[in-house]
């Protein structure tokens, strides 16, 4: 399977590429492909060594010694693999060593009780059985003898896993030592490319989010951009983030299929990385990299990424919930609203509140209701399934507003029949090498044998190799935007639009006018003072309409020009940085104007009670309403805004719940 896709474009300057070819990621890149200044890539099923082979084919990062390439490589392989089998080593340990201890302290109850009765000068009938019981051969259940072989065999048992764990030739402790070694050897080819990751790179089935957190680490140091779309199995490991305990998440997942977030939470068990460390280094790499929804602009319109597939329509419930005031009526203006909604979600990243907005309890995930939808929209982005009765003309359309739009994303295996819509998920790198040999030995075992269920059993070899990127010269606006000024921008939206209240008081003023001047005309036929059709009725009429539509003229006229004159001045929340400002400086403008809150996340986050643990699932977004300068305004399914203190920070907590 190999194919180069060109879709949507027909400009020379503008053009993006679907690469779509059999790769073994586990292998040294044998060719390298294009990187044109932006490379997207699928969901990475928090596999560290698909991020790698993924920078290296597309010319991101290289080796410094192109002659160890081959041989760097495979050590980081090794190193991921060998980091899940010590994980699986510990997983196994910890419930024999809980036995163990459980074992100890009943057989040394029962070597007390053995004492006790022994020593007994009489002793009841029932004693006499009980010391009978534990003086029993070592195939009777409660003998003192039979629980002394529960607990060896519970001991042989660690030692196999010790000894497992030996084998492998790497100790816990050596994982962050060996890996920043490696990293040590990589250099970045351009930072002018933008990396996009579509998501499901941290709390998946790969081996340690340790790694994965690593490499955005190297990335960021060396100012490579790094978009990051907000996905299901993430927003996991953001849920225990914000807790600060990086203890199991408690989210819709289960533990087995966020397994990476095991590898991760070993080193900090046993205190061979440590909390603040993780957490600097989130707050560093991760945090300022995520995004509801991403989109690049070209000549034709615009191209939109999310996590999971999603209706166009979407994007407005998402603004809306947000308190965003949402604007397709160009590409331009949805790439703003999208930056705006980017720009809202930054806040609640930097407040700790994603698990709030992404909460699911009582959710039935990848099949919300609309109610649902309109109350938690970003769990909508990144859980929402896909099949053939959604996929219609109108879920996701080609042209609006007369401009092209196209949709890529990952998360659900269903491929679309339009070919504006791109699906980058794949089942490489999902689960570890291990496992997945064992299923491909099984699969073609099925197919060989034509056994029932053979077309899935080659679909899944098709599958495990298949490599999907999108690479593309497009970008977005690069704007930057005031959350002091989205929010003027949406009271203002809220109070009236400037068309409706321009024509509401030119019709006010017009029939006033209107009114005024029917009365004049009637009365001066009335009164004969000026009658050119006679003082009949057809008189009255005629100068009564002359004379009112006149005045309604003039009078709407008037209203026109009282209302532009006190229309509230458009909000423009665009904050303009010069073009040849450098990459810092850039991120130290956006930092200034984002810092809506004062201290890292880490200090936040020890003020709000250190290591106690969240009932998150019960929590969901507070809200305040806009206000009027004097009433408050209506505002039907009122949204997230947070007041704003005199200090410049935000406070979410003196709002009314939903």
């Amino acid at each position: 399977m190999t194919a180069s896709v060109s879709f949507g474009e027909t400009s020379n300057t503008m053009a993006k590429k679907l690469i779509h070819k059999t790769v073994d990621i586990y292998k040294y890149p044998d060719s390298l492909d294009s990187n044109s200044g932006e490379v997207t890539i699928g969901d990475l099923h928090g596999n560290a060594v698909k991020f790698l082979h993924f920078l290296l084919r597309h010319q991101v990062v290289k080796f410094k010694n192109e002659k160890e390439e081959k041989q760097l490589f495979n050590e980081f392989v090794n190193l991921y693999e060998k980091s899940d089998e010590i994980a699986i080593c510990y997983l196994n340990m910890k419930p024999i060593e809980l036995r163990i201890n459980d074992h100890t302290q009943k057989l040394q109850e029962a070597k007390n009780r053995l004492d006790e009765l022994s020593n007994l000068a009489e002793r009841s009938e029932v004693e006499e059985q009980e010391l009978a019981l534990l003086n029993g051969p070592i195939g009777m259940y409660g003998s003192l003898l039979y629980k002394e072989k529960i607990l060896n065999n519970q001991i042989a048992s660690l030692n196999e896993e010790k000894d497992k764990l030996a084998a492998l030739g790497i100790a816990l402790k050596d994982i962050p030592v060996m890996l920043d070694a490696i990293i040590d050897q990589l250099e970045v080819v351009s930072n002018d490319t933008l990396v996009r990751l579509i998501g499901d790179e941290l709390a998946d089935r790969g081996s340690n989010d340790y790694i994965t957190l690593k490499l955005l680490g190297f990335l960021h140091d060396n100012n490579v951009k790094v978009n990051i779309t907000i996905s299901n199995h993430s927003n996991e490991f953001i849920r225990s983030y914000e807790a600060l305990n990086y203890q199991r998440p408690t989210g819709a997942i289960e533990g087995k299929d966020q397994r990476s977030f095991g590898g991760l939470k070993l080193l900090i068990d046993n205190n061979v990385v440590s909390k603040d460390e993780v957490t600097k280094l989130v707050d560093k790499a991760y945090k300022p990299t995520l995004k509801v929804i991403d989109y690049t602009l070209s000549n034709e319109g615009i191209s939109l990424f999310s996590h999971a597939p999603v209706r166009f329509d979407r994007i407005k419930i998402i603004a809306e919930r947000m308190n965003i005031v949402y604007n397709d009526s160009t590409k331009e203006a949805l790439a703003t609203t999208i930056d705006k909604i980017n720009t809202r979600f930054d806040q609640i990243v930097k407040n700790n509140q994603v698990h709030e907005f992404c909460a699911t309890a009582g959710v039935k995930v990848g099949d919300m209701s609309l109610d649902e939808i309109s109350r938690l929209p970003l769990v909508d982005i990144i859980w929402n399934r896909w099949d053939a009765s959604k996929d219609t003309d109108d879920a996701r359309p080609s042209k609006i507003n007369n401009y092209s739009v196209n949709y890529v994303h990952g998360h659900d295996p269903y491929q679309s029949k339009f070919e504006h819509v791109i699906n980058l998920d794949t089942t490489s790198g999902k689960g570890m090498r291990s496992e997945q040999n064992e299923k491909v030995k099984a699969a073609h075992e099925v197919i060989a044998n034509k056994s029932e269920g053979w077309e899935d059993a080659q679909a899944y070899l098709d599958g495990i190799n298949e490599y999907k990127v999108l690479d593309s010269n497009e970008r977005g606006l690069e704007q930057k935007h005031s959350l002091n000024l989205i929010n003027e921008e949406y009271r203002q939206s809220k109070l009236m639009s400037p068309g409706k209240r321009t024509g509401i008081m030119t019709g006010i003023f017009g029939a006033i006018g209107l009114g005024v001047g029917a009365a004049i005309g009637a009365a001066l036929v009335a009164t004969g003072v000026f009658a050119p059709f006679g003082a009949g009725v057809l008189g009255v009429v005629a100068l009564a309409a002359v004379s009112g539509v006149g005045a309604g003229i003039v009078s709407g006229s008037l209203g026109f020009g009282i209302a532009k004159a006190t229309a509230p001045t458009p909000v423009n929340s665009t904050v303009v940085i010069p073009k040849n400002t450098s990459a810092n400086t850039q991120s130290k403008v956006h930092s200034d104007i984002m810092s809506n809150q004062k201290g890292d996340s880490l200090s936040v986050l020890r003020k709000l009670g250190g290591t106690a643990k969240h009932k998150m699932e019960e929590e969901k977004p507070n809200i305040v309403n806009i206000k009027e300068i004097d009433k408050p305004v209506v505002v039907s399914n009122p949204v997230i805004v947070p007041v704003e203190k005199d200090d410049n920070t935000l406070d979410y907590n003196n709002s009314p719940g939903l």
